[in-house]
C-alpha cells in the first residue's frame, strides 16, 4: 500500500502524510551555482560537517572523465538545477533521492 502522498491538498482534507517531490518552479528558481556556494552539509555519522558544493562538483567531473567516449554523460549539465539540487539535498540529508535526466 500507500504510506504518503505528494499532493499537500489531499493530505490536508484526508490527514495523509505529505511526501515525495518538489515543485518545478523550485528547481527554476535557482540560476546559478553561486545561490550554493556556502552551503554545508553536516554528517549525523561522524558530526563533521563541510562545503557540498567542492564535493559535488568533484563528483561531476568524475562522472565527465569516468569513460573514454565520455557516452552517457555530456558534462555539461544545467548549473540552475545542479544548484537546486545541492539546496534541497542540503535541506533534506537524509530523505533526498535526486533523479537527473
Amino acid at each position: 500500500g500507500f504510506v504518503a502522498t505528494s499532493n499537500v491538498q489531499a493530505g490536508k482534507l484526508f490527514g495523509i502524510p505529505v511526501a515525495g517531490t518538489h515543485a518545478h518552479s523550485y528547481v527554476q528558481a535557482f540560476t546559478s551555482l553561486d545561490e550554493v556556494q556556502d552551503l554545508v552539509l553536516f554528517s549525523r555519522h561522524t558530526e563533521d560537517s563541510k562545503l557540498f558544493l567542492p564535493c559535488v562538483l568533484k563528483h561531476r567531473e568524475a562522472l565527465s572523465t569516468s569513460r573514454p567516449d565520455n557516452s552517457g554523460y555530456s558534462g555539461t549539465a544545467n548549473d540552475g538545477e545542479l544548484a537546486a539540487f545541492v539546496a534541497y539535498a542540503c535541506a533534506f540529508p537524509h530523505a533526498c533521492l535526486c533523479l537527473v535526466d
